[in-house]
C-alpha cells in the first residue's frame, strides 16, 4: 500500500506536468499574436510547475522514505529557460537558467549525495550543467539570428514584391503608351524572353512585325491650323505647355470616348475606334462612328478653349472615315502602335480637304451614325483628284453653338501672358552663382516645386542649350510619369506599415508550422517538392564554423567530467586524437571568413600556394554538402567511438593484456566484470553531451541527426544493459519506480526529444527562410528584368538622356523641355519613299514598308546609335535629327565645330539609307527617296499625359519638312545655309533655284546636295578637312 501511495503521487505531479507544458508552449501559439501576454503567462506557470517539481519530488522522497533522487527535469529546465520559455530578454534568462543550475546542485550535494559527498561528483555535475548553460546560449543565440536573417529576409523578399509590382504597373503603362492592350501581351512575352536571354532588346526589339487586320474601324485625323506660325513665333515654354495642354486633353478626350489614339505627327493628331476593347472581352464596339465624330466636335470645342486662353490664331481641321485598317508595330527601334491601309490615306484626305472648325466625314462613316448631328454636303468630294478617284461623297458636321467653350481641367491657371521665369528668362541658380539673361552657360534642370537642381553642361564647347522643367503650377496635369514618381514616394511611406504587418503574420508558430504552410510537410519537415528539398541541403551553411567550436567546447567539458570521477584514464589516446583534428579543423573553416572580413581585395590572388589551397578548401567547406557531413561524420564517429571505448576499457583494461577485439567479444558474451572504476550518472552525462553535439551541427539534416542520435542511443543501452545489474542499479534513481539502467536511458531518451523539437523549430526556421530566398530571387529575377525591360521601352518612347530623367525617382515634378539655339544647331531629316504602287494590297504594302524601316532602324543603330535620333515614321517618311543631347558631343570644340558635326553626321546617314533603299528587293519596283534637311534652333519636349511623345519643334523642323516636301525624288535637298556647312567641309552642293516654301514670306533658295552613281557624296577642291 505504502509503494502504491509513491507511485500514485508521481504519477500525478508527473501527469500534469505532462500536459501543461505541452500544452502551454505548443498549443497556445496559435493565440501569440492576438494574445501575446496568454503565452508569456503560460510560460512561467510551466516554468514554476516544473522548477518546483524537480526540487519537490527529491525533497519529499528523502524527507518521506529516505531515498537519495536525482533532480529529473533540471536538463530540460536549463535548456526551455534559453529556448522554449517565451523569455524575450537574454538576461531574465541566463538568471532563470543560473537559478535552476544552482538548486540542482544544491539538491545534489544535501539529498542525492547525502549519503557521501564526493568532491570529485559534485565537479564533474558542475561541469554538465555549465556545459547545458553553454549549449542553451549556443542555441538561442543561434535562434535569434536564424530569426533576424528570416525576419530580415522576409523584409528584403515584400521589398521585392513591392518592387515587382512597381516595375509590373509601370510596364504596364509603357506598353499602353505605345501599343493597344488588346496586342500587349503578346509584344511584351517576346521582349521580356529577349532580355532574358540575350538582353539586346535596341537591336532586336521583335523579330517580326506585330499586325494584325481590322475590318471595321473608323480613323480620325486631326490638324493643328496655323501650326507652323504657333511653332515659329511661341517661345519654347510657352510652345511646350500649349502643345501639352492642347494634346493632354485630346488624351483624356480620346480615352473617354474609347478611341485608341495613335500618334501625333507635329500637327497632326490621329487615331481610330473600333479596335477590341479589353473590358468588353476583346469585342470591337460597334458605335466606333459616333466616338470619332464626338471626339472631333470635342477637339474643335477643345481649341477653341486654348485659343481663347492664351490668345492664339489656332482652330482644328478633322477629318473622318470608316473601313479597314492594318495595325501593328513594326522597325527596330522607336517602333509605336501604327495605322495603315487606303482607308487610313482616305481618313488623311479628308482632313487635307476640310474646313477649320467642322468635321469633315465619308459617306461610308455617315451611315453608321447612330446619333443626330448638324450634317451638310461638301464639294470636297468632287474637286480633289484622290476623292474623285475614288468616288468619295463627302459631308460637313458643323458643333452646337455654345456660349462658353468647353472647359476641361484646370486651364484658367495658365496665364494668357506668361510671366518672365515662365519663358525661360528668370535668373538662374548656378553652382558659380546667380546669372540672368536667356542665354546661361550652364545646363539647368528647374523647378518650382522641389529645390533647384543644378547640372554643368556636358559640353564645353559653348553650348547654350537648356534643360528644363516648367513649374507645376503652369502645367494643367500631371506630366508623364509623375504620377510614376508619387506612387514611389507613397510607396516609400507605407511600405515599413506593410513590412511591420507582414512580419507579425510570418508563419513562426506551431501551429502555423502544422496547419498553413503548404510547400514543407509537417510530420517530416521536408519540402513537398524534391527538387527544392534537394537545392535546400545543398546550400552553403556559414555558421558551420561555430559548430566546430562549439564541438571543441563539448569536447573538453567530456573530458573534464571523465577526468574529475576516474582514477586511471584510459582513452587518452583517443580524445587527443579528437582535438587533433578539430585543431586543424577550426582554422580550416574559419579563415575564409576571417579572410572576407581582413582582406578589402577578396580577389586578389593568393601569392603563397599554401594559403592560396587552404583558402579554397575552406571555402569549399561551407559550400559543399558533402564535406560538411563527411567532417559530421568523421567528428561523431571519433567521439562516440572514444566515450564507448571507454566504457568498454574501464571494466577489461585494467592489467589486461587482451587486445581490443577480445574485450569486445567478451562484453557482446557478457563476461564477468571487475571492480567499478567509473561513475554511471558521468558516464550517462557524458553520453548527453555527445547527443548535443551531434544537434550542435544546425544545417546537416534533421533526420540524420536523429538517425545518429539513436544509434548513439540504442549502442548506449546495449553497453549499459550488458554491465552487471548492480553496476547501475545501485546508481542514484531519478523516482521510487524509475531506476537502475533504464533512468539513464529514459534520460538520455527524453533529452533526445528535447533536442529534436529543438532542432525541429530550428530546421523550420532555415526551410522558411529558404523558401523565402527562393522567392526573393525570382522575383528580384522578374524585377530585373522587368526593368531592363522599361527601361529599354521608355528608351523607345524616349531619347537615351530623356529617359534618365524620367527614371530618376528624386526629380523635379512638371513638364520637361529642352532649347537647343542657333549655336547647338540640331539638324533635321525627313526622308519619304515616294515611289511605291498606292493600289498594291494593304498587307503587301505593309511588308515592302517595314522591310525599308527595318533597314533604315539597323543602320542608325549599327552605325549613327549615338549619334542620330530617330524621332518618329509618319505613314512613308522617316524623320530623323542630330544635336539633340549635350552629350553626344565632342568637348573642347567650338560651337562651329558643334554645328558641322550635327549636319554632316545626319548627311551621312541620308545617304546611307538612299544607298541601302537602292540595295534592297525590286519585287515591286525600285525604291526612291525624297529627302530634305534643315538646322538651326528648336525646341523639343515631352507632351502628352497618358500617351507621351518627345517632339521637336521650330524652323528647323519646318523647313525640313518643306524641303522633303518641294524636293525632287531621289535627291537631297538642303536650305542655303545647310548647303554652305556641307560645302565648307568639302562636300559638292548644286544651286537648285528660289522655291516657294510655306511659312516663309519670300522664296527661299535651295540646293540640291551632289552624290554619285554609287550615292558617295561628291567631294569639291576648296573646304576645310575635319575629322568627325
Amino acid at each position: 500500500m505504502e509503494y502504491l501511495d509513491v507511485v500514485i503521487l508521481d504519477l500525478v505531479l508527473y501527469g500534469m506536468l505532462s500536459i501543461l507544458p505541452i500544452f502551454g508552449l505548443f498549443v497556445s501559439e496559435k493565440y501569440v499574436k492576438d494574445h501575446p501576454k496568454l503565452l508569456s503567462v503560460l510560460s512561467v506557470i510551466a516554468f514554476v510547475l516544473l522548477f518546483l517539481t524537480n526540487i519537490l519530488v527529491p525533497i519529499v522522497h528523502y524527507a518521506a522514505w529516505g531515498e537519495n533522487l536525482r533532480p529529473i527535469y533540471t536538463t530540460l529546465l536549463i535548456i526551455s529557460c534559453y529556448v522554449f520559455f517565451h523569455v524575450t530578454s537574454n538576461t531574465i534568462a541566463v538568471c532563470m537558467a543560473l537559478a535552476v543550475t544552482a538548486v540542482h546542485l544544491i539538491v545534489l550535494i544535501f539529498i542525492t549525495y547525502a549519503r557521501a559527498v564526493q568532491l570529485e561528483r559534485i565537479g564533474s555535475d558542475i561541469l554538465y550543467v555549465i556545459c547545458l548553460n553553454g549549449f542553451g546560449i549556443y542555441f538561442r543565440l543561434i535562434t535569434e539570428l536564424i530569426k533576424m536573417r528570416s525576419f530580415l529576409d522576409k523584409r528584403t523578399c515584400l521589398e521585392s514584391t513591392t518592387k515587382l509590382k512597381a516595375e509590373k504597373e509601370q510596364r504596364e503603362k509603357l506598353m499602353l503608351s505605345i501599343i493597344p492592350k488588346h496586342i500587349m501581351d503578346e509584344v511584351f512575352n517576346q521582349i521580356y524572353d529577349i532580355v532574358k536571354h540575350d538582353n539586346r532588346i535596341f537591336h532586336y526589339p521583335i523579330n517580326h512585325p506585330h499586325t494584325s487586320e481590322y475590318a471595321n474601324v473608323t480613323i480620325l485625323y486631326a490638324d493643328i491650323v496655323n501650326y507652323t506660325q504657333m511653332t515659329s513665333t511661341l517661345r519654347s515654354v510657352r510652345l511646350v505647355e500649349t502643345l501639352h495642354e492642347l494634346f493632354a486633353r485630346f488624351d483624356d478626350a480620346s480615352r473617354d470616348l474609347n478611341v485608341q489614339r495613335i500618334k501625333f505627327l507635329g500637327d497632326c493628331y490621329y487615331c481610330v475606334a473600333g479596335l477590341p476593347d479589353d473590358s468588353n472581352g476583346d469585342q470591337c464596339p460597334d458605335d466606333h462612328a459616333d466616338a470619332c465624330v464626338q471626339l472631333g466636335l470635342e477637339m474643335i470645342a477643345i481649341i477653341a478653349d486654348v485659343r481663347r486662353q492664351f490668345n492664339l490664331n489656332i482652330n482644328m481641321r478633322i477629318g473622318i472615315h470608316s473601313g479597314s485598317i492594318i495595325g501593328g508595330i513594326i522597325g527596330t527601334t522607336k517602333w509605336q502602335f501604327d495605322i495603315w491601309s487606303k482607308d487610313v490615306y482616305i481618313a488623311n484626305r479628308m482632313e487635307t480637304t476640310g474646313q477649320a472648325g467642322k468635321v469633315h466625314i465619308t459617306r461610308q462613316t455617315k451611315d453608321k451614325l447612330k446619333k443626330r448631328y448638324n450634317i451638310d454636303p461638301s464639294d470636297a468630294g468632287t474637286r480633289d483628284p484622290e476623292l474623285i478617284r475614288r468616288e468619295i461623297e463627302c459631308f460637313l458636321i458643323s458643333p452646337e453653338p455654345s456660349p462658353q467653350p468647353v472647359s476641361n481641367g484646370s486651364a484658367h491657371d495658365i496665364p494668357d501672358e506668361l510671366p518672365l521665369h515662365a519663358a525661360g528668362l528668370a535668373r538662374i541658380e548656378t553652382a558659380n552663382g546667380t546669372i540672368s539673361g536667356r542665354r546661361p552657360s550652364q545646363y539647368v534642370r528647374r523647378g518650382s516645386v522641389a529645390p533647384t537642381v543644378n547640372r554643368p553642361s556636358r559640353s564645353t564647347g559653348g553650348s547654350n542649350t537648356r534643360r528644363r522643367i516648367t513649374p507645376t503650377t503652369i502645367s494643367r496635369r500631371t506630366p508623364f510619369m509623375d504620377n510614376n514618381l508619387a506612387r514611389y514616394h507613397e510607396r516609400l511611406r507605407i511600405t515599413d506599415k506593410q513590412i511591420q504587418e507582414a512580419v507579425h503574420k510570418m508563419p513562426l508558430s506551431k501551429y502555423d508550422q502544422w496547419f498553413n504552410v503548404k510547400e514543407i510537410n509537417p510530420l517530416l519537415l521536408i519540402f513537398r517538392n524534391l527538387a527544392t528539398e534537394l537545392d535546400f541541403i545543398k546550400q552553403p551553411d556559414p555558421l558551420f564554423k561555430y559548430y566546430i567550436l562549439s564541438v571543441l567546447v563539448i569536447l573538453i567539458c567530456m573530458v573534464a567530467i571523465q577526468n574529475f570521477s576516474q582514477t586511471e584514464w584510459n582513452t587518452m589516446l583517443g580524445y587527443i586524437s579528437i582535438a587533433f583534428v578539430l585543431l586543424i579543423l577550426l582554422p580550416l573553416t574559419w579563415i575564409y571568413g576571417f579572410w572576407h572580413c581582413y582582406r578589402y581585395n577578396i580577389k586578389e590572388e593568393k601569392k603563397n600556394a599554401i594559403v592560396n589551397r587552404v583558402y579554397k578548401f575552406s571555402n569549399a567547406i561551407m559550400e559543399n554538402i558533402t564535406y560538411r557531413v563527411v567532417i559530421y561524420f568523421a567528428i561523431l564517429l571519433l567521439c562516440a567511438g572514444t566515450v564507448f571505448t571507454e566504457m568498454v576499457q574501464c571494466e577489461y583494461f585494467k592489467g589486461s593484456n587482451r587486445t581490443l577485439r577480445d574485450i569486445f567479444i567478451d562484453v557482446l558474451f557478457r563476461s564477468e566484470m571487475g571492480e567499478e572504476c567509473m561513475i554511471p550518472w558521468h558516464m550517462t552525462e557524458t553520453c548527453a553531451l555527445l547527443i548535443i553535439m551531434n544537434f550542435s551541427f544546425l544545417r546537416i539534416h534533421l533526420w540524420l541527426k536523429v538517425l545518429v542520435s539513436l544509434v548513439i542511443t540504442a549502442l548506449y543501452s546495449y553497453f549499459l544493459w550488458n554491465f552487471a545489474e548492480a553496476y547501475y542499479t545501485n546508481s542514484e534513481p531519478l523516482n521510487h519506480s524509475l531506476n537502475g539502467p533504464a533512468a539513464h536511458v529514459v534520460v538520455i531518451i527524453y533529452l533526445l526529444v528535447t533536442l529534436h523539437f529543438i532542432d525541429r523549430q530550428t530546421d523550420y526556421m532555415h526551410r522558411l527562410d529558404h523558401q523565402w530566398r527562393m522567392q526573393l530571387n525570382e522575383e528580384q529575377e522578374q524585377a530585373h528584368i522587368l526593368h531592363q525591360v522599361n527601361y529599354k521601352l521608355l528608351n523607345n518612347i524616349l531619347p537615351m538622356h530623356v529617359s534618365e530623367y524620367y527614371t530618376d525617382n528624386d526629380r523635379n515634378e512638371g513638364l520637361y523641355y529642352e532649347e537647343y539655339f542657333e549655336n547647338d544647331c540640331v539638324t533635321v531629316m525627313f526622308a519619304s519613299i515616294v515611289n511605291y504602287d498606292k493600289e498594291m494590297g494593304d498587307r503587301l504594302l505593309l511588308t515592302y514598308l517595314s522591310g525599308i524601316i527595318t533597314a533604315f532602324d539597323q543602320i542608325l543603330l549599327n552605325k549613327y546609335d549615338n549619334v542620330v535620333e530617330k524621332i518618329k515614321i509618319a505613314n512613308w517618311t522617316y524623320m530623323a535629327a542630330t544635336g539633340l543631347d549635350p552629350g553626344k558631343r565632342t568637348s573642347g570644340i567650338g560651337g562651329n565645330r558643334v554645328r558641322v558635326e550635327n549636319v554632316i553626321h545626319l548627311l551621312n546617314f541620308a545617304v546611307d539609307i538612299k544607298r541601302k533603299i537602292k540595295r534592297m528587293d525590286k519585287e515591286f519596283q525600285e525604291p526612291k527617296l525624297r529627302i530634305g534637311i534643315a538646322h538651326g534652333p528648336v525646341t523639343a519636349g515631352v507632351v502628352g499625359s497618358k500617351k507621351p511623345l518627345y517632339d521637336i519643334w521650330g524652323d528647323a523642323v519646318n523647313m525640313a519638312s518643306r524641303m522633303e516636301s518641294t524636293g525632287i525624288m531621289d535627291r537631297i535637298q538642303v536650305m542655303e545655309g545647310t548647303a554652305d556647312i556641307i560645302q565648307n567641309y568639302g562636300y559638292s552642293c548644286r544651286f537648285r533655284d528660289h522655291i516657294r516654301v510655306k511659312g516663309r514670306s519670300t522664296n527661299v533658295p535651295t540646293y540640291f546636295v551632289d552624290v554619285d552613281q554609287d550615292d558617295n557624296l561628291v567631294r569639291i577642291q576648296r573646304g576645310i578637312d575635319v575629322d568627325i
